[in-house]
């Protein structure tokens, strides 16, 4: 190839290429496609997820946690507890370190997951109760407070925030609080009620909500929602406005089961006790010799185990208990056929049956008062009782038989 062929090609190459450029550049359109998905696991366990995340965004330092160990454990004074759902109460003790805790700068956003009883006169939430607040679910007449379900439509309110511009957020409808001592600091309210009441505690802030549906995953980015998160994390103190040191996102108070527990502290420990039992299911598989086959017997019949029940009855005391056991049946029957035989003595009574039964009267004696010798004693005392009940039931029809 020559050298003048080659630099045809080159620019035909070349200007191809700028030709692809300019016909991109000018027909090419650059476009968003927003698509949603299912949300992840983390997403559905962890509700303030989004709003943790938008926190970290913008240089705050956020963390969301589960179980009632930070309201035990507390935090620095600076920071700021954001709790979804309280649970239980804590205790009288836990509870006075908390406030202390809020006293000296903390502070703590609670929102309604219980509701004013009206028999009981509290709504089971001891902060609430402590500031005579109520949370109450308002009916449509406006006057009148009912205890049903939370209704689902929202309305927005409209707050205007200090030296800043309104922020607009929804809450649900017809659930409101009642400040019933009036001592909030601050309150948002619209028709509806009150739906944020603040109490400063110290030279901290206790804060109520009738709702938090506009702090969690699916409404964060709504309205003015993370607007007004950030204007809730900022602390107002004699300095100047401060952000806190760190927001702590309890998404749920419950605590985690023993076998979670178990599996996050003792991981090591589960994994080694797996293999050690797997290793012993193996070892009970193992034999060291061959199989030894059962051999297969037929089921025995009536008098085998009446056989087998005697042989062992008579190895617990050689028969003992048994003949006793006979003979005071044998002089029951003698007593009802013959009751004035009872009142003699014994040698007089062996003489007088020996009589009737043609049985010689020192081994009716034996028979009826003795006791076992040996298995070849029993045996033969055992049939001569035998033949006497026999004796017996035949003199009693001879007996009746005369009489009449």
């Amino acid at each position: 190839m020559s050298k003048k062929t080659l630099i045809i090609i080159v620019t035909i190459v070349a200007a191809m290429l700028v030709l692809a450029i300019v016909f991109f550049k000018t027909f090419f359109v650059r476009y968003e496609k927003e698509s949603r998905s299912m949300p992840s696991v983390q997403a559905i366990k962890n509700p303030f997820l989004a709003a943790e995340r938008f926190l970290t965004q913008i240089g705050i330092n956020a963390q969301s946690l589960t179980g009632r160990r930070l309201l035990t454990e507390l935090p620095g004074e600076n920071d700021l507890i954001i709790v979804n759902m309280l649970g239980g109460n804590l205790p009288d003790d836990k509870e006075e370190i908390l406030i202390a805790w809020i006293e000296n700068g903390g502070s703590l956003i609670l929102t309604a997951d219980r509701l004013w009883d009206e028999k009981l006169l509290k709504s089971g939430n001891n902060l609430f109760d402590r500031y005579g607040i109520r949370p109450l679910l308002k009916s449509e007449d406006e006057k009148d407070y009912k205890y049903g379900d939370v209704d689902t439509q929202k309305f927005v309110l409209e707050i205007e925030l200090e030296q800043k511009r309104p922020a607009k957020v929804s809450f649900a409808g017809n659930k409101i609080l009642v400040d019933t001592r009036d001592i909030a600091d601050k309150k948002y309210y619209d028709k509806n009620g009150i739906h944020f009441i603040q109490i400063n505690i110290g030279q901290g802030r206790l804060i109520f909500l009738s709702d938090n549906e506009f702090l969690k995953n699916e409404s964060i980015d709504d309205n003015d929602h993370a607007y007004f998160l950030t204007h809730l994390i900022q602390n107002r103190s004699e300095k100047g406005i401060q952000n806190r040191s760190k927001v702590w996102l309890l998404y749920s108070s419950n605590m985690p089961s023993l076998l979670s527990l178990i599996w996050d502290k003792a991981f090591y420990f589960v994994v080694c006790f797996s293999v050690l039992l797997l290793l012993c299911i193996l070892r009970l598989n193992l034999r060291s010799g061959p199989l030894v086959l059962r051999n297969s017997h037929s089921s025995r019949n009536l008098m085998e185990h009446l056989e087998a029940s005697g042989n062992y009855l008579f190895k617990l005391d050689k028969g003992a208990g048994m003949l006793k056991k006979v003979q005071r049946l044998t002089k029951r029957s003698l007593k009802e056929r013959y009751f004035f035989t009872t009142q003699k003595i014994q040698p007089e009574q062996s003489r007088l049956i020996a009589k009737w039964t043609d049985i010689p009267a020192e081994t009716v004696h034996d028979a009826l008062f003795g006791g076992v010798q040996g298995e070849h004693d029993f045996i033969n005392k055992s049939v001569v009782l035998q033949h006497l009940t026999n004796s017996f039931k035949g003199n009693l029809k001879r007996k009746n038989y005369s009489h009449e």
